[in-house]
């Protein structure tokens, strides 16, 4: 996300005198679960700091309501992976959807204009009540089937059991310190058959330029998912799958001759070797939940 110089000032102060955030950032610190659970509550007035920058600066607080389409650099990506993502969630009219890590609600919004009802949870109160401002300034939305804004507290998904048809997680769960807390609870609110789709940075983020900028001026957790310790943690909350989506790149092209010699069956023109590069870099995963339904 591009987030205005003013706000990037304001949010490293901030973040030092509540005493949050690593300092000068030299490189992504190697965080080990039990040091991640014993500072959640860090993490979690972290965000909150963080969207409140965010919104009382009207550029950021515009990029946000604008999301998907916040900048043009940034747009395509975005709503790309976001059409992979709703394809994963296999979604139908009418289905209960929690967006966990909501944010702003974009995601939301989007699965409401679909007349999916949708649950918007998070720990920051102010960026749910922005997710407000968006759902009753539009009115394409849904405000019949009574879309829901639940503060999260950072260990409790405040939903009654297999209450859930599907969960979405969109550039939020490298942000939980408590995962194994956190998959337990998405695992309690979904119903049999349901699933959790994930759409994730992937290998190398948290050492990025803009992870170690944001970490170091918020506090807020950047942090490297594994998927082998994914796929553990899931199995062992009661995840009966866990699957992969290995789309190909956007930007990836061809020539007309080899684009017809491919799909004649010439398949060593297709560019493996940039597939496998981007498929490092971004995650779309689905933990199923027992036989799908």
């Amino acid at each position: 996300m591009v987030i205005a110089t003013r706000v990037k000032t304001a949010l490293r102060q901030a973040a030092r005198n509540l005493g949050l955030g690593p300092g000068v950032a030299r490189s992504a610190p190697a965080y080990q679960d039990e040091e991640l659970i014993r500072r959640t509550e860090e993490f979690n007035q972290a965000a909150e700091l963080y969207w409140q920058a965010i919104c009382k600066d009207p550029t950021s607080r515009r990029q946000i309501l604008n999301k998907p389409l916040s900048t043009i650099a940034d747009t395509p990506g975005l709503v790309y992976r976001l059409g992979l993502v709703l394809d994963a969630l296999d979604l139908g009219v009418g289905l209960r959807v929690l967006d966990f890590g909501a944010g702003g609600c974009w995601l939301a919004s989007f699965l409401n204009r679909l007349r999916c009802r949708t649950v918007a949870m998070d720990v920051s109160p102010t960026a749910l009540a922005l997710g407000r401002d968006l759902f009753e300034s539009d009115p394409r939305h849904h405000l019949e089937l009574d879309p829901q804004f639940l503060p999260y507290d950072g260990h409790h998904v405040d939903l009654p059991d297999e209450s859930m048809d599907r969960v979405v997680m969109f550039d939020a769960f490298h942000h939980v310190p408590n995962q194994v807390e956190v998959l337990a609870e998405v695992f309690r609110v979904l119903k049999p058959g349901g699933r959790a789709v994930f759409g994730e940075p992937g290998e190398g983020h948290a050492h990025t330029d803009q992870s170690l900028y944001e970490s170091e001026a918020t506090g807020v957790l950047e942090n490297d998912l594994d998927l082998v310790d994914v796929e553990r943690k899931a199995r062992n909350a009661g995840f009966s799958a866990v699957l992969l989506k290995p789309y190909p790149q956007p930007s990836l092209a061809l020539t007309v001759s080899e684009y017809r010699r491919l799909i004649d069956g010439e398949e060593r023109l297709y560019p493996m070797a940039a597939l496998r590069e981007d498929l490092r870099h971004f995650y779309i995963f689905i933990l199923q939940k027992g036989e799908p339904r």
